[in-house]
């Protein structure tokens, strides 16, 4: 097992509706991201990017994920609200995978490696020539947007 991780800001988190929120006493020090299809599948994106949590680390303080157990001895944890993908658990260990994207403030989280490379997809190697945007020039009318975004505010509440 890796050693476990300076907490810092990494404290709290939950899913985008807030129907589902957490918080943890450490993290390990094995942040990473992942390509292989599954986790493409459960994410809806071109990798999943994982820091992993001891099980009692973990205090579930706004219900509990629900679970699809999505091949033998694995189970992923959602919020059935929104559909947020929370978690990765293998059966037997005392640890599991979070999204690092689902914690509050995940800024200071040192990648340490990636996993699943026969699955990388080609897509990746446009990202750094992609002319980048901010979501406001997206909408035609941003106020509007901001006022019904029904995603919970990266918080403790």
């Amino acid at each position: 097992m890796l050693a476990e991780a300076k907490m810092s800001n990494l404290h709290a988190g939950g899913c985008q509706c807030g129907a589902i929120r957490f918080r943890v006493t450490s993290v390990m020090n094995n942040a990473h991201v992942c390509y292989c299809r599954m986790c493409q599948k459960a994410t809806g994106s071109l990798f999943g990017a994982w820091i992993g949590v001891p099980i009692n680390a973990v205090t579930w303080t706004r219900r509990v994920p629900s679970i699809f157990k999505s091949s033998e001895g694995v189970s992923r944890g959602f919020c059935s609200e929104c559909g947020t993908t929370l978690s990765y658990k293998r059966d037997n260990r005392q640890s599991f995978w979070m999204a690092i994207s689902v914690f509050d403030k995940f800024d200071e989280v040192k990648l340490k490696f990636a996993w699943g490379a026969e699955s990388k997809s080609p897509l990746l190697s446009q990202l750094p020539s992609l002319t980048e945007h901010t979501c406001d020039e997206d909408y035609i009318n941003a106020d509007s947007v901001k006022k019904t975004n029904n995603q919970h505010p990266d918080y403790e509440t």
